[in-house]
């Protein structure tokens, strides 16, 4: 069998690289003949090089046993489901589960196309992809000559596992298929929490629509912006930011006894009125409230409630 000689300098020294090692179909060979993976699946553009080192299979059994322990290695926030505290979300989770198998190349068996045809990764867009086009996919992947593929598929079952509470692995256990591959196993944890999860939203959204300057001590309006924000952000994460979010901020904030600052709020809330497709504004206009209040600060202090 021929071999590569690796160029002195490299990252992978006195490695010998077979010559006929097979090009990753969701990825490609380094002019050394070092292969690497992640990205270019379903439609979506090819990577043009490897995220991070981590994204290369070396061929070399102890580099390759690294890169394993590495990428199947569960990350160190265990999720343990929606009732857990302190929380920790499955979208927080599905964060941290995509920096991780973006950075390690494994990421193309998690992208499908959606009943429209988009391509999209279920990590993050679950909800858009059916169980039956998951299970589809699996079969395929059952019969791919793509051994980097079938290795990554396997890597992310384990990884996930990994990465799940002792109770939540229990309850995966009873969904037999799920053990098959990563993307139907994560399917099976989304299935398994998303409820909760949703019935935990739904509940944020309507604190936030529910929510009055004037039902803050003092007025204060910094300390209502911040509440503000993190309830957009855990909103945004969850893709269920209510599609009127900038009035839904305004009307937050005209709710005061400060006339001028309500007056501001409302007129804003009309600009929107009129204009409903503009886009998601609220960090300017919480940043907006915050200068604003330190401009009537004294006033506002001076104002009876």
């Amino acid at each position: 069998m021929g071999y590569h000689q690796q160029r002195p300098g490299n990252d992978f020294d006195y490695d010998e690289i077979p010559m006929n090692t097979p090009v990753p179909k969701h990825g490609r060979l380094t002019e050394q003949g070092i292969p690497w993976t992640g990205g270019g699946r379903q439609g979506l553009p090819p990577s043009r090089g490897p995220r991070t080192p981590n994204c290369y299979h070396h061929p070399a059994i102890y580099r390759a046993e690294k890169k394993y322990k590495a990428a199947t290695k569960g990350l160190e926030k265990v999720y343990h489901g929606e009732n857990h505290k302190p929380p920790y979300s499955i979208f927080d989770f599905a964060e941290d589960v995509l920096e991780h198998i973006l950075d390690y190349g494994i990421d193309t068996p998690f992208i499908f196309k959606t009943l429209k045809g988009q391509p999209v990764n279920i990590i993050d867009n679950a909800q858009l992809v059916t169980l039956e086009e998951v299970q589809r996919v699996s079969t395929i992947w059952e019969r791919t000559d793509d051994l980097y593929e079938r290795e990554n598929v396997q890597w992310l079952a384990i990884f996930i596992f990994n990465s799940v509470s002792q109770n939540q692995r229990d309850q995966l256990k009873k969904h037999p298929y799920a053990q098959k591959d990563g993307p139907l196993l994560w399917r099976a944890l989304w299935h398994l929490n998303v409820s909760s999860s949703l019935s935990s939203t739904k509940a944020d959204q309507v604190r936030l629509e529910s929510m009055k300057l004037r039902d803050f001590r003092g007025e204060h309006v910094p300390t209502c912006t911040s509440k503000i924000l993190n309830q957009c952000i855990q909103l945004e994460k969850k893709k269920a930011l209510p599609a009127n979010i900038n009035i839904t901020v305004c009307n937050i904030l005209m709710n005061c006894t400060n006339s001028i600052f309500s007056q501001h709020f409302q007129t804003l809330q009309t600009t929107f009125n009129l204009d409903l497709t503009l886009p998601p504004w609220y960090t300017e206009l919480l940043s907006e409230a915050d200068n604003l209040y330190n401009m009537l600060k004294i006033w506002t202090h001076a104002s009876p409630r």
